[in-house]
This record gives C-alpha cells, structure tokens and sequence, in this order.
C-alpha cells in the first residue's frame, strides 16, 4: 500500500456534476473509501475526454503524487524482488487453500478457488500487489516518459 496511488479517469463528469473527488469518495462504497484510506489518501482524477496538449495540470498531478511516493518510500520503488515475493505467497496461499478444500472433500472449480483466495488476500490487501506489478518496470520511466511526451505535444501547439 506504500506505493499505490489511484488515479480516477472521467474528472469531466464530476465537474459536470459539480463535486469534488473527496465528495464522490465519500458518497462510495465503503471499500473504495478502505482502499484510499489505505494508501495514504493518494489519489487523484484526471479527464481522459479532453486533449493532451489541455491536460498538463492533470498530469502534474499524478507526477507529484509518484514523487511523492517515492520521497515517502525513502527514494525506493516498488520492485520486481518485492512483486516476486507477494506472488509467491499469493500461490502457498492458493496451494494451501486447494489442499484445505481438498481435505474436507469440497472441489470447487479453478476459478472458484481464485476468486475464494483473491477475496482472502484483498482483505489482508495483498491483492494490490498484483496490481503493482508493471509499477516497478515502468515508475521510473513514467515520470520522465511523460514529462517528454508533454514537453513534444506542447511544442507542436505553440
């Protein structure tokens, strides 16, 4: 949860609608309030409906937020080592649940055992983990990917 940040797509609608981010969090279902709560409140919204070129302050938004996980994480990312590490619980957790299932003659199907063990591990939020697993290959080229990539589109429109 030390390196998740939440990024909500469709920010036009909530201004359409005139609230806040915090407002519609508030008005959401108490796991989405757990999670962003979770993950030290980082969270942000940006309008995927408008042109890149419009969207620098959205962008600069979700840049502050990955430096500041990493200041908050002392300058380290979330990396491959540490995904690793939760996967391989994630499958003993799996591995035990089968053979736990097993034992008391209930065989239920793959994905029923999936879904079981995912709903078990986001309660301990080890489900998160699995989302994290592209941040490590791509946090550190994000920031300045992006921050390229707005740098080019600005200059075609000056």
């Amino acid at each position: 949860m030390n390196f998740v940040i939440v990024v909500f797509t469709y920010k036009d609608l909530l201004e359409y609608e005139d609230i806040t981010i915090e407002e519609h969090i508030q008005s959401s279902p108490q796991g989405l309030q757990n999670l962003i709560h979770r993950c030290g409140g980082r969270m942000t919204t940006i309008n995927n409906r408008i042109a890149p070129w419009s969207n620098e302050g959205d962008v600069n938004a979700i840049l502050g937020l990955v430096e500041q996980v990493k200041l908050s994480n002392g300058g380290n990312y979330y990396t491959e080592a540490m995904f690793e590490a939760a996967e391989e619980v994630f499958q003993t957790k799996l591995e035990e649940l089968k053979a736990q299932l097993t034992r008391q003659g209930i065989h239920l199907r793959e994905y029923e055992v999936r879904e079981k063990i995912r709903r078990e591990i986001e309660e301990n939020d080890g489900i998160l983990v699995t989302f994290a697993k592209g941040i490590e290959k791509t946090f550190d080229k994000t920031g300045k990917a992006l921050k390229d990539k707005w740098k080019k589109i600005i200059s075609v429109f000056k």
